[in-house]
């Protein structure tokens, strides 16, 4: 779990999805119970606003952000996605996997302590890219 107390935000979109998503991953029984627990108490701690009230710099579903890992000092690009969709391959994170739980609602500059398998991950959001739900026709290049 984050190890400070966050004000995290989640659109009332993604939070009616995620919550629909957390229903038909306890009926199918094939995701861990704790990584369904780790996002339902993420959702329950979350500011949910309507998507028009959404900063540019929050992270939300679908949203491609730079990270970096405070410790390595690497940075990596990746896409929060719905368990369907994610693909390590093309860097695109379920947000039932413990980092993309982890990233959901933060916001650009933010940082941000995670109990991983492998360990303690500190993570700084350096930036939000894109928001498809906000922005469909967004560019953006780094």
């Amino acid at each position: 779990m984050p190890s400070m107390n966050e004000n995290i935000l989640v659109s009332s979109v993604d939070y009616d999805r995620l919550d629909m998503l957390l229903r038909d991953e306890v009926a199918g029984g094939t995701t861990p119970r704790e990584r369904l627990r780790a996002l339902r108490t993420r959702l329950q701690q979350a500011q949910v606003l309507a998507l028009s009230e959404m900063p540019d710099d929050v992270i939300m579903m679908n949203s491609t952000v730079k990270l970096r890992d405070l410790d390595a000092d690497e940075v990596a690009v990746c896409s929060l996605t719905y368990p369907a969709f994610a693909n390590g391959l093309r860097s695109c994170i379920s947000v039932l996997a413990p980092l993309g739980t982890a990233i959901l609602g933060h916001r650009a500059g933010d940082l941000l302590t995670w109990e991983m398998p492998f360990g303690c991950l500190r993570l700084k959001i350096e930036d939000v890219a894109f928001q498809p739900e906000k922005a469909p026709q967004a560019n953006f290049e780094w």
